[in-house]
């Protein structure tokens, strides 16, 4: 299972152009952050960001003494800009808590007036996946609610499950209520081969199986259809 998010960037008002991005990859020798050149298509730019950090250890001497030690270790994930001449979306793969690290030396490398802000999903893309013809089927197994409004003054977290799939709309503990959607899950089938995707308003997307790069893509194209 991989983890994906989109972020939106730009430089002012404008995408960020290809000579830029281009630029991140020459070397730099007293940075602590390094952008690899993987490969460059049609559809993006795909390279490795990757930077160094110390992690303390505890350590023991000889005489039985504790004292601490600092290990520089070096990290990375995969990053790719979205487009051909100029680039208004960022994936980022697996970047999880690390990506500040990442915000802040693109900010360093393309000015104060960079800008990124992560793109979040909702029922849209739930409707989209469902409505989608090249599935086969695709069920809503999993859903995460948020102020559901239970009784005055009482909101309340819940979550569903479903094997068999479900519609948020036939729950009679859901009808007529007031909710916020916080994460969907959907297990979907493509010409006999089995998928799974989640989904939410914080932006990160898991999919898993064989199916990924399908699904991947389909999240993107919904991506730039709502830009």
């Amino acid at each position: 299972m991989n983890s994906y998010r989109w972020y939106r960037l730009g430089v002012g008002r404008r995408p960020v152009k290809r000579a830029e991005v281009l630029a991140l990859f020459e070397h730099r020798p007293q940075s602590s952050c390094t952008f690899s050149l993987i490969r460059s298509d049609k559809t993006g730019i795909y390279a490795d960001f990757s930077w160094r950090h110390f992690v303390m250890l505890e350590r023991v001497s000889d005489e039985g003494e504790y004292f601490e030690d600092h290990l520089e270790v070096r990290s990375s994930m995969q990053i790719s800009f979205r487009g051909s001449s100029t680039f208004p979306l960022l994936r980022v793969v697996d970047g999880g808590r690390n990506i500040r690290v990442l915000i802040d030396a693109l900010e360093g490398a393309l000015g104060h007036e960079f800008f990124f802000e992560s793109v979040p999903f909702n029922m849209d893309l739930g409707a989209s996946l469902e409505s989608n013809k090249l599935l086969d089927s695709c069920k809503l197994v999993g859903a995460k609610v948020t102020d559901l409004r239970v009784a005055d003054g009482v909101l309340s977290r819940v979550e569903f499950a479903a094997r068999q799939g479900m519609s948020l709309s036939l729950i009679d503990f859901l009808r007529g209520k007031d909710f916020k959607i916080e994460l969907m899950k959907y297990e979907v089938l493509r010409s006999g081969i089995r998928g799974g995707i989640s989904f939410g308003k914080s932006g990160r997307v898991l999919v898993s199986g064989a199916l990924e790069e399908f699904l991947v893509n389909f999240v993107e194209s919904e991506v730039n259809a709502a830009s």
